[in-house]
């Protein structure tokens, strides 16, 4: 199945994207992270062959009450999604409509990690196929428009303005994007558009369980989930900065870089901490001394 899988990665490389399945996504969340956020709607537009083929839109339910701040965001309510499907419930519909498609998100790091972390939590393998960011081709390609935002960009095309952050319309407008975006490159192969974005957004790079299974950064992992404080020995330009007491807020899984955001209970400041320069993670149980 594996052997499957790699031969049909090679042969999607060269073919002309217009042809292979390309499924739009946009998510709404209770918040910026997905570990300790939830998705609250998602929308898919699948598009093959020249056309939209098939759609998909559902509000879900998260478990725990959405805050005023992200709710003034996308105006989804928790009356609005009181009586709404689970993430459970509708993930096998998402899986089906994704996993032999080339995905395409505007921003598409903060979708795939969202849909990464609950696949993974649901038992489901991630998808194989590469995927593309609306964002990062249309920066590349029309570095004219006055900024690269979804919405600026619906207006620099002159697409039709759906609802904005309400994620079936946001969906169908990435695709309209970016189907400006390979009409511009040529050749409009799959290969072609991962060289133009020049970043790689593969599913396994959104793994969670793969940071998991990591010895340092696992309990990072499980310090968020329960909304715990937590203590790092962080590496530094003058050496290691140890017993620096965080208040994780979430993980970023970034092509540039893979990073914790916290509060730093030193300096009172959010701050961004780099996994790969974390050389060890405490619980705040189990360290009580500290030294700068």
């Amino acid at each position: 199945m594996l052997d499957n899988c790699k031969e049909n990665y090679m042969l999607s490389l060269d073919s002309n994207i217009h042809e292979m399945p390309v499924v739009a996504v946009d998510l709404e969340t209770s918040g910026a992270y997905p570990i300790g956020n939830e998705i609250c709607e998602i929308g898919m537009v699948r598009y093959q062959n020249g056309k939209v083929v098939d759609e998909y839109q559902s509000l879900v339910k998260p478990t725990q009450k959405m805050g005023s701040a992200v709710i003034k965001i996308h105006g989804i309510t928790n009356e609005m999604v009181e009586y709404s499907p689970s993430i459970e419930d509708v993930l096998p519909i998402v899986h089906n409509m994704l996993k032999d498609a080339v995905v395409i998100a505007h921003h598409a790091p903060f979708d795939l990690g969202f849909l990464a972390y609950d696949f993974e939590r649901y038992s489901y393998d991630l998808p194989q196929m590469p995927a593309l960011c609306s964002s990062l081709l249309s920066r590349k390609l029309f570095p004219e428009a006055p900024n690269h935002r979804l919405q600026t960009l619906i207006r620099f095309f002159e697409l039709e303005q759906g609802v904005a952050h309400r994620a079936l319309d946001d969906a169908v407008a990435c695709l309209e994007v970016a189907k400006h975006c390979f009409d511009k490159s040529e050749p409009a192969t799959l290969k072609n558009l991962i060289a133009i974005q020049a970043k790689k957004l593969s599913w396994d790079s959104y793994s969670i369980d793969a940071l998991r299974r990591n010895a340092v950064l696992g309990t990072l992992v499980d310090a968020i989930e329960k909304k715990q404080e937590v203590k790092i020995d962080y590496e530094k330009a003058k050496g290691v900065s140890r017993g620096r007491g965080l208040k994780p807020w979430g993980i970023v899984r970034n092509p540039d870089g893979d990073y914790v955001n916290a509060l730093c209970l030193r300096d009172n400041k959010n701050k961004r901490f780099y996994l790969n320069k974390i050389r060890e993670t405490y619980s705040s149980s189990s360290f009580e001394s500290e030294d700068s």
